[in-house]
C-alpha cells in the first residue's frame, strides 16, 4: 500500500511535464539552512526544510533531478497546493468532518509506515545477503534456456507452405522476415532465450522437444496462432552472482522483517467481533494471505 501522503500530493502533479521542462535552464539554487525562507505565499513562509520534505515524498531518490532543480519543482508545486488549501479553509472545509475522517486515515497510515520503516529499514549485513543468497540463488536446481526463433502465420495451411519452402533448403531468417505475423519478424523470428514456463504450454513443448538446428516439421497450434519453430542454441542457464543479485535479496530480506514483525504485532493484539459470524468469516489473521508488503 503506497503511502497516502504522496498520493494526495500527488494529486497536484497534473503540471509537472511542463514543471520539468521550466526548470531546464535555470540556475541552481545555492544549499541553504533548511530554516532560512524560500518565498511567502499569503504572508505564509516556505522554507528550505519544508520543500526537501515534500520533495522527498513525491521525487524518488534514483530520479535524475539534482537537487536545486527538485527544490524549484517542489516549490512551485507548493505554491500552486497553497492556491487550494488557501481556498479550502477560507471556506472552513477544515473544520468539516469529512476532513476530519480523512486526516485520521492520512494520520494512521503516516504512523504505521514510519513505524515500518524504522523497525525493518535498519541496515542489512553481508552475512545475510550470503545466506539468502546460498537459500535462495544458489541452492537452485540447473534449468535449461533454449535459444528459439519461429515463424507465426495465420492458417495452418499457410504454415504447411512454408515449412515446404523450408525443406527446400531457403533460410528461415528470411521466410521469418517475409512470413511472419507477429513481431519478432523484423528480426529473423528471433525470441531469444527462454526457460520452461515463459511460453504458453504447446509451443514451450514443442520447442524443447527439438534438437539445436532442428525445427518442427509440422505447424504448432497456439491461441495466437500456427508456430513453425527452430531451435538455435541449448544451454544451462547461469546463475546471477551475489552482486548481481544483491537488490532483489535485500527486497526479500526487507520482506521477510515485514512478515515477522506484522506476525509478532498480529499475534499480541487483541480483537474481538461482537457478531460471531464475522469472527467466523476473518479466520485466522495471522497467515501468509494476510502478510503483505506494503
Amino acid at each position: 500500500m503506497k503511502n497516502r501522503i504522496t498520493f494526495f500530493v500527488l494529486c497536484f502533479l497534473g503540471s509537472a511535464s511542463v514543471v520539468s521542462g521550466e526548470t531546464k535552464d535555470l540556475r541552481p539554487l545555492q544549499v541553504q539552512d533548511p530554516s532560512h525562507i524560500i518565498a511567502f505565499v499569503n504572508d505564509q513562509p516556505l522554507t528550505v526544510g519544508q520543500i526537501d520534505a515534500w520533495s522527498s515524498l513525491i521525487a524518488p531518490p534514483t530520479q535524475n533531478i539534482q537537487s536545486e532543480q527538485r527544490r524549484i519543482q517542489t516549490l512551485r508545486l507548493m505554491i500552486r497546493m497553497r492556491a487550494f488549501v488557501n481556498a479550502a479553509h477560507a471556506e472552513k472545509f477544515d473544520e468539516s468532518q469529512e476532513f476530519k475522517k480523512r486526516m485520521q486515515l492520512i494520520y494512521d497510515s503516516a504512523l504505521q509506515h514510519l513505524y515500518v520503516d524504522k523497525k525493518i529499514k535498519t541496515p542489512i549485513s553481508n552475512t545475510e545477503l550470503k545466506v539468502r543468497y546460498k537459500h535462495y540463488i544458489a541452492a537452485l536446481p540447473d534449468e535449461q534456456e533454449i535459444h528459439a526463433r519461429h515463424i507465426l502465420l495465420k492458417t495452418e495451411k499457410d504454415a504447411d507452405s512454408v515449412i515446404k519452402r523450408l525443406s527446400e533448403g531457403e533460410s528461415f531468417e528470411i521466410l521469418a522476415k517475409e512470413n511472419s505475423t507477429d513481431g519478432s519478424a523484423a528480426g529473423g523470428g528471433d525470441l531469444g532465450y527462454f526457460t520452461k514456463g515463459q511460453m504458453v504450454k504447446p509451443f514451450e513443448d514443442a520447442a524443447f522437444a527439438l534438437k539445436v538446428g532442428e525445427y518442427t516439421r509440422s505447424p504448432v497450434k497456439t491461441p495466437f496462432g500456427w508456430h513453425i519453430i527452430k531451435i538455435e542454441d541449448r544451454r544451462t542457464k547461469r546463475r546471477p552472482s551475489l552482486d548481481e543479485s544483491k537488490s532483489y535479496l535485500q527486497n526479500l530480506i526487507l520482506h521477510e522483517r515485514y512478515q515477522d514483525l506484522q506476525k509478532h504485532l498480529l499475534t499480541h493484539l487483541k480483537v474481538s467481533y461482537p457478531d460471531p459470524s464475522i469472527g467466523k468469516e476473518m479466520g485466522v489473521l495471522v497467515n501468509e494471505e494476510m502478510i503483505d508488503q506494503e
